[in-house]
């Protein structure tokens, strides 16, 4: 629908979309059994009852019920100063199917629930359940319930002293997304939530993880994205895959000159994660040349303002800025 609107002697018009909303014409009563859900009580014996607004039972209509999981903080009213959530686990909820049936001549159905999480939660979590009874006609009314829900039997809580920032997650450890071989990591362009593999893994920067290695072959290098996931340059930056050792970032660089009076040179050095990588350097825009196994070029820039610009196979990009100091008169003089 279009819709006028005069401002003085113009008239301006705006498209607006007007959508049509069947409110629910049966009232739908879903009950799981139990209040608070917990996994180990499964399956529990359900209960659905379904009536027409105006009083008679929804008869023999096809209904469906199904449940998707979402993260919620594990709190217990006895233990607040205490955390019971894994800080290193995240959590991807998925629908899934509950239960599929017709319900009887008075409008009832009873029904076994199973609710089952594959995947390692951080915690407690919601479960988000949605309930349609569809009419003859193919529409249907839907009815939406949240309860908690308990993976677990027990829980194990820290209580951290105060201002000791304990309870605060190792920046060292992050959860990946793997395939069920675990040799690449994914993500959800690629690979459903559901078929992945979730993992807490110990993961250094690059030039920490460069000299790490060497004394402790145990250490897991991150697995590389696989070849079909459209976003893994945007997931993993640069910075993330390579780094340079020098120059540390707003380095100043002075040149001497060498005992045969020529100027010196300064040698750049860059690791990458990937011991196959190709790196490519650009200084100021222009190609130097490309690197592969050890990744040192040695330079003589001039004095001033410079930027060292570093691009892998994938092409991922690592930005440096440096400067190059002025040799004052005498500065060489023994």
């Amino acid at each position: 629908m279009e819709n006028p609107c005069a401002v003085g002697g113009l008239t301006f018009s705006k498209d607006v979309r007007i959508e049509t909303v069947v409110p629910n014409r049966l009232k739908i009563q879903f009950n799981p059994g139990r209040d608070v859900l917990v996994q180990k009580d499964m399956p529990l014996q359900a209960s659905l009852t379904s009536q027409w607004l105006h009083g008679a039972p929804a008869s023999g209509l096809n209904f469906d019920v199904k449940v998707r999981f979402s993260s919620r903080p594990t709190r217990f009213a006895r233990y607040q100063d205490h955390v019971f959530d894994d800080p290193a686990r995240e959590f991807f909820g998925a629908e899934q199917n509950v239960f599929k049936g017709k319900l009887d001549e008075k409008g009832e159905a009873r029904f076994p629930v199973k609710l089952a999480v594959e995947q390692p939660s951080p915690g407690a979590l919601e479960a988000a359940f949605l309930t349609r009874v569809f009419e003859e006609t193919g529409e249907f009314s839907s009815d939406s319930l949240t309860l908690p829900f308990h993976p677990y039997q027990a829980y194990a809580g820290i209580k951290t002293p105060q201002g000791s920032h304990f309870n605060q997650p190792c920046l060292l450890h992050q959860l990946v997304h793997l395939d069920r071989g675990r040799r690449f990591r994914v993500d959800s362009s690629c690979l459903s939530v559901e078929e992945m593999v979730h993992e807490p893994w110990f993961v250094l920067p690059p030039v920490q993880e460069f000299y790490y290695r060497r004394y402790h072959p145990e250490y897991r290098v991150l697995p590389p994205f696989r070849s079909d996931c459209g976003g893994f340059l945007q997931a993993e930056a640069g910075r993330k895959v390579m780094s340079l050792v020098y120059p540390e970032p707003e380095t100043s660089v002075f040149i001497p000159i060498d005992l045969d009076g020529r100027q010196g040179q300064v040698v750049f050095e860059a690791v990458h994660r990937d011991s196959e990588a190709v790196i490519y350097w650009h200084l100021d825009e222009n190609y130097l040349g490309s690197t592969r196994h050890f990744h040192q070029v040695a330079l003589r820039p001039d004095p001033g303002e410079h930027r060292l610009i570093l691009v892998d196979y994938a092409g991922r990009r690592l930005e440096r800025s440096f400067r190059v100091l002025h040799r004052t008169a005498g500065s060489n003089s023994p």
